[in-house]
């Protein structure tokens, strides 16, 4: 993809330049370019290492999912979104917090949609997990957060992705809890809130605690 924005992007600026008669001058700047020796250029060196052996953990929004599916065609251990895809920090650590507590869902988590009534979704959950089928539903949602909890106490060498997507949240106004999915319901149930950077670091930084408790030597990329 790159190889061919370069091969655009030489173009247009050769057609620009040789109407003003620079052609050759532009052909020997984007020469230089081509030719930068790799010793000049800063390649930046992560902390965290991975390999085969690595368990890899992705939570958070769209970006975790194409990650997730591109390392797994490698071989990789991966596991990714045990609640579905989230967009917002507070529902993605919580996300993380249900799976170190291996938290069991059941009936009073799951509400019935109001305008589509033989439908049923989690307010914590992406819609992949509705279902008409509530028992089939809770079923999916421990299996998934059971299974997560399983992949980060099974190995030592454990690097968890955080991908965050928004800070705009929807707040339940009937019992001020954020969402991680409105699924289409009637916009007068919720309020809308940007949160803050500090909230955003606090809400991090205890769902990283959680997990370390879990497991102290799992390491996190955000």
């Amino acid at each position: 993809m790159k190889c061919w924005m370069f091969v655009f992007a030489f173009l247009r600026r050769s057609i620009r330049a040789n109407q003003h008669g620079n052609l050759k001058m532009e052909m020997k700047t984007y020469a230089r370019q081509i030719m930068t020796p790799v010793n000049d250029i800063n390649v930046f060196h992560p902390k965290i290492k991975i390999d085969h052996s690595t368990k890899l953990l992705f939570v958070g929004s769209c970006f975790s999912e194409n990650m997730s599916e591109a390392l797994c065609s490698l071989r990789f251990k991966v596991l990714a979104n045990a609640q579905g895809i989230l967009f917002n920090p507070i529902s993605i650590t919580s996300c993380l917090v249900n799976i170190c507590e291996r938290k069991c869902f059941g009936h009073r988590d799951i509400f019935r949609d109001s305008i589509s009534t033989n439908i049923y979704h989690s307010w914590q959950h992406h819609s992949k997990f509705s279902s008409a089928d509530s028992e089939k539903m809770l079923n999916m949602m421990n299996h998934d957060i059971s299974n997560a909890n399983d992949f980060l106490t099974s190995s030592k060498k454990s690097v968890i992705f955080i991908t965050l997507g928004t800070t705009k949240v929807h707040i339940l106004k009937e019992n001020g809890c954020v969402v991680a999915n409105c699924h289409k319901q009637p916009g007068k149930l919720f309020e809308t809130k940007v949160l803050s950077l500090s909230t955003i670091i606090e809400s991090l930084r205890h769902a990283i605690s959680v997990c370390k408790a879990l497991n102290k030597d799992i390491q996190f990329s955000l």
